[in-house]
């Protein structure tokens, strides 16, 4: 093979490399992860600390990791409690999809409660909330 035809064949390879760096940095921003907690009781609990989504059309997920009891949790738009989205039972220890398709800049809260019989019973819970998801 001829040396400027092989010069030719080594730039190709480098711009085809560094054309796929650039479509790749060209990709959203990875998921955030926010630990949060709470107390649950058997009432509903509107938190009010926003959290963000920062990439348009992404999803939410909620994984409690410490409860000692079943409960619920949905998304809200905050300030805005008329908007939100459907309870989900969340207290398995699984990873649970809160909501979809969320535009960049919405700014959510949670509210939550637990199967609790007895008024005037609040426990303590954990989770790990990601934002900004697409799968």
């Amino acid at each position: 093979m001829p040396d400027s035809l092989r010069a030719a064949r080594a730039l190709s390879v480098v711009v085809s490399g560094l054309t796929a760096a650039l479509a790749l940095g060209a990709a959203p921003a990875s998921a955030t992860t926010e630990y949060i907690q709470g107390t649950v009781t058997n009432r509903y609990t509107y938190a009010t600390n926003p959290h963000s989504v920062t990439v348009g059309g992404s999803n939410i997920y909620l994984q409690i990791t410490d409860v000692g009891v079943p409960m619920k949790v949905f998304w809200y738009k905050c300030g805005q409690r008329d908007v939100h989205g459907t309870a989900v039972d969340v207290g398995d220890g699984s990873r649970h999809k809160l909501g979809t398709n969320f535009k960049a800049g919405a700014q959510i809260c949670l509210a939550y409660v637990g199967d609790i019989a007895e008024s005037g019973v609040s426990l303590p819970w954990r989770g790990k909330l990601t934002l900004n998801v697409f799968s």
